[in-house]
């Protein structure tokens, strides 16, 4: 989620994030996030104020993706990380594409060159030793605003 609102923001792209909290708001809006919608509550509403008839394209990365679909406008694009059969979409009129992560090398020496670069930031909330690594997956369990680190010898 981190990459895409950069990416998406930094091509251009008017992003519409979700965020519970202003620890959350404000992590995305960091990011490059325009708009901030609350996934606590209903997002229709919020959604139908920034675009009232609907967005453009969604990245679904949690939840729902029926909701998510709710939100998209007519002719529009759903991508989710879910390995979902599209029959669920069927009521809407959208593409709706599964992604699967493909780290393959040209896609990580972009990636690479745009973090050295300055273009792209990955947010670490903290970082552990190798023999903490447990502690790391706890406190992955219990929700970070970045992406936790683990130093290999």
């Amino acid at each position: 989620g981190a990459v895409a609102v950069q990416r998406l923001a930094a091509s251009g792209v008017t992003v519409v994030a979700t965020a519970h909290g202003d620890a959350e708001a404000d992590h995305v809006r960091d990011l490059g996030a325009h708009q901030i919608g609350d996934h606590v509550v209903d997002l229709g509403p919020q959604v139908r104020a920034i675009a009232a008839d609907g967005v453009v394209a969604a990245l679904h990365l949690a939840g729902d993706p029926v909701a998510v679909a709710d939100l998209v406008a007519p002719g529009g694009r759903l991508a989710t990380l879910l390995l979902i059969d599209p029959s669920p979409f069927a009521g809407h009129d959208l593409t709706a594409h599964c992604v699967i992560a493909q780290p393959r090398k040209p896609l990580l020496e972009t990636l690479g060159a745009d973090t050295a670069a300055g273009h792209l930031r990955i947010p670490i909330q903290r970082e552990y030793a190798l023999p903490d690594a447990p502690r790391a997956l706890t406190d992955f369990a219990a929700g970070t605003l970045g992406k936790l680190s683990i130093t290999v010898p």
